[in-house]
């Protein structure tokens, strides 16, 4: 599906920037559910090393039932990072209820900043209801539209963030029949049940998965994808939930991040909302029930998986086959899981996963008894496994999976495997 980019705003000189917090209060209500909406903005801070200049905001309103006629109030705060210089491109912003990170550099904001794209983020310690959080979204998206000309709006969200109701048409759809979100980034989402065809002003939605939503809690239902044209599915193989060294764990953390890959398909999240580039094919994860999985006797390896629900498979070392690869997944130096053993029985669950390294020698696996193979058994020499990542990582690149960059910190890394 192809959508044509429309014509670029009119660019707006450096005066307009200084004027908004002024304008924006005098402007009409919206007419998408906000009897009243208010943003106040501190003086621009200096731009950050040329990037960005920085306001933090308040914003407030009340909006009103169309059908009972009740109203409810909301009151936020956050801050708005515009680019500087303006980019050339048609403008577009970025929403996310999120901290203020303290910069963009070799970051997923890194890929917005280098499309010139504006970036609000909402504490979320000041969010709100769920209700009043979804209120603020539609009054920040339409005031980026009228007020400062974004002729695009994306929302980024982690998990069951209010953000992510907008994946719903008619969530995402104002009173006079305009959307609000254009596209949507979303890492964790709740399962969604979209019809097969899309609906009128559906966003553009490219959602991620880690190991959470199968070994967590809250299990992930079996059906993962949907034939609508405006949606694409990526299971991160092997990545799993966050955790620190000070967590309690048992085995050494899963380092594993999600990173690369959101950076990779943000960038291709602007490319189809901007220029109608359609994004790379889903690549949703192979399920298999948890009884079958067979993990290896490894010494330090957590627990044996249990019960009847449906989790990514994995091969004879425990490392995850289906759904986006990235290359240390693709080309493993050990198993990578998303389950860990708590350190103390007594003390709180292990939030990470587990990563157990492959033996460096044959001698070395056989003292401990692992059956899995070694490094130098699996792929010989340092060499030949540094050159066949850097096939991995190009043929990804190829494929808008992976950044350039992030194929060369792939690459880096490789050169100091402990063969």
């Amino acid at each position: 599906m192809r959508r044509p980019a429309p014509a670029p705003p009119r660019r707006r000189n450096a005066g307009t920037v200084a004027r908004f917090a002024a304008a924006i209060l005098l402007l009409a209500p919206s007419p998408a559910r906000a009897d009243s909406f208010t943003l106040a903005q501190q003086p621009p801070a200096p731009p950050d090393a040329g990037h960005y200049a920085r306001a933090a905001f308040t914003a407030q309103g009340e909006t009103r039932d169309a059908n009972s006629g009740a109203t409810r109030g909301f009151k936020i705060s956050g801050s708005i990072w515009r680019p500087q210089p303006a980019g050339s491109g048609p403008k577009t912003a970025l929403i996310e209820i999120a901290p203020e990170p303290q910069t963009t550099t070799g970051d997923i904001y890194e890929i917005a900043r280098k499309r010139g794209a504006t970036l609000v983020f909402i504490a979320p310690d000041a969010a709100g209801s769920r209700d009043a959080q979804r209120d603020a979204l539609r009054a920040l998206a339409l005031r980026l539209r009228k007020a400062e000309g974004s002729a695009f709006v994306i929302g980024r969200g982690d998990g069951d963030a209010a953000i992510a109701d907008f994946a719903r048409a008619e969530l995402n759809t104002s009173e006079n029949g305009a959307r609000f979100f254009d596209a949507l980034l979303l890492h964790n989402p709740p399962p969604p049940a979209p019809p097969d065809k899309t609906p009128r002003n559906a966003p553009l939605i490219i959602e991620t998965l880690d190991s959470r939503v199968f070994w967590g809690a809250a299990r992930r239902p079996a059906q993962q994808e949907t034939r609508a044209d405006n949606r694409r599915l990526f299971y991160l193989a092997g990545v799993a939930a966050p955790a620190t060294a000070a967590d309690n764990c048992a085995a050494p953390i899963n380092p594993r991040r999600a990173e690369p890959a959101h950076r990779a398909l943000l960038a291709a999240l602007f490319d189809w909302v901007q220029k109608g580039v359609v994004p790379p094919a889903s690549r949703p994860p192979l399920l298999t029930p948890a009884r079958d999985i067979a993990f290896p006797g490894t010494p330090g390896a957590p627990s044996p998986p249990a019960g009847e629900r449906l989790v990514p498979a994995t091969d004879a070392d425990g490392n995850e086959t289906s759904g986006l690869l990235l290359p240390d997944a693709a080309l493993p130096i050990g198993t990578f899981t998303a389950r860990n053993a708590a350190r103390d029985i007594k003390g709180p669950a292990c939030a990470g996963g587990a990563f157990i390294a492959f033996a460096a020698t044959k001698a070395q696996r056989e003292a401990t008894r692992d059956p899995r193979l070694s490094l130098t058994e699996r792929y010989g020499s340092r060499a030949y496994f540094v050159a066949t990542l850097r096939v991995i990582a190009d043929k990804l690149v190829k494929d808008r999976l992976l950044l350039p960059e992030d194929a060369d910190a792939f690459v880096a890394a490789a050169k100091t495997a402990p063969f």
